[in-house]
C-alpha cells in the first residue's frame, strides 16, 4: 500500500508497456472515493498519468460492492475448479 499524491493505492496492474489499472482511495474536494482507473504513459514520459477512463465509487457503497466481488470470486471459483 502507497500513499503519495494519488491517494492511497491498494492495487495495481500493468496491462501492457503504456498501460496500467490502478485502485486507490482518493479525496476531491472534501470527498473521500474509491477509484478504479486506466492510467497511461507516452513514449516522451516515463510518469503514468490518469485517463478519464475509470469509475469512482463513493466510499459508503464499498461493502456493497465487496459483497458483489466476494459473489463472483466464489462464483468463478466453482466453475474453474478452484483454480
Amino acid at each position: 500500500m502507497d500513499t503519495n499524491e494519488i491517494g492511497t493505492v491498494f492495487w495495481e496492474f500493468e496491462k501492457d508497456h503504456t498501460r496500467l489499472v490502478r485502485f486507490s482511495l482518493r479525496e476531491y474536494k472534501g470527498h473521500r472515493f474509491a477509484d478504479l482507473r486506466i492510467f497511461y504513459r507516452s513514449d516522451e514520459s516515463p510518469d503514468w498519468n490518469p485517463s478519464r477512463q475509470g469509475v469512482t465509487v463513493p466510499i459508503s457503497r464499498l461493502p456493497e460492492l465487496r459483497a458483489s466481488l466476494d459473489e463472483a470470486i466464489a462464483i468463478a471459483s466453482e466453475s474453474d475448479g478452484g483454480n
